[in-house]
């Protein structure tokens, strides 16, 4: 919330800085602060969690300029705003790493789109989801289940509540499905739990017996949770 508080500055200052260059008349210079933060802005709807930082820069560039022209207190001001919006976004990033810049300071460090989307529900299916009740549920479903050459879905009314519950704030739960063809073995035939989808990629949990294994490749990461059960996300 701090660094909410501090962008609105960010944007305030842009538009006092726009108005006070249209005022001393150099309209060029002005419309061209204007448009570098319809870029930030436009990157910032459109583009990685990476643009979201972007934002702090316009005032450290008005700042920096304005000490360059020797507007000393002018200089001085918008500087000091910029240093106080770096500091709130640096502390909202390491206090809520699902936030706007905790979101961008994973991202450079690696954690991209999907990889965060799955790592958020694997912290909180590990605080809310028993594994072995969880384990339980699936070996049942899939004896019950015969293996066919198609993927057979799972009616919403018998996935465990847990699992249905399992939504945060950039995710909800999506679809479920066993995979059911003919060349997968009793013993390593898995179900598959599914949240995203669209744009967003798609991330979920991967659950059958202990010999259930997943290996990553091109298009699919996982992560092991418990033997038999992975959580797992589009690479693509």
């Amino acid at each position: 919330m701090l660094f909410q508080m501090f962008l609105l500055v960010s944007l305030l200052v842009g538009v006092v800085a726009f108005a006070a260059l249209l005022a001393r008349k150099r309209a060029k210079a002005a419309f061209a602060m204007l448009g570098i933060y319809a870029v930030f802005i436009g990157l910032l709807l459109f583009a990685p969690p990476l643009c979201f930082g972007l934002l702090l820069a316009p005032p450290l560039f008005i700042g920096m300029g304005l000490l360059v022209k020797k507007r000393s207190l002018a200089g001085c001001v918008v500087t000091g705003v910029s240093v106080m919006l770096i500091g709130a976004f640096l502390f909202d990033a390491e206090t809520d790493k699902r936030s706007g810049p905790g979101r961008c300071v994973r991202w450079l460090n690696g954690e991209y789109g999907n990889l965060q989307g799955v790592n958020d529900l694997a912290e909180d299916a590990m605080k809310s989801v028993d594994p072995l009740e969880l384990q339980k549920w699936a070996v049942s479903v899939l004896q019950e289940s015969q293996p066919t050459n198609a993927f057979g879905g799972i009616p919403n009314d018998k996935i465990p509540t847990s699992i249905r519950n399992l939504n945060g704030e950039n995710y909800s739960f999506g679809d479920a499905w066993i995979d059911s063809t003919s060349d997968v073995s009793p013993q390593s035939r898995f179900i598959m739990l599914e949240w995203g989808g669209g744009f967003l990629g798609r991330w979920g949990i991967r659950v059958g017996s202990l010999a259930c294994t997943g290996t990553n490749d091109d298009d699919y990461y996982y992560r092991e949770w418990k033997p038999g059960i992975c959580f797992w996300c589009e690479t693509r």
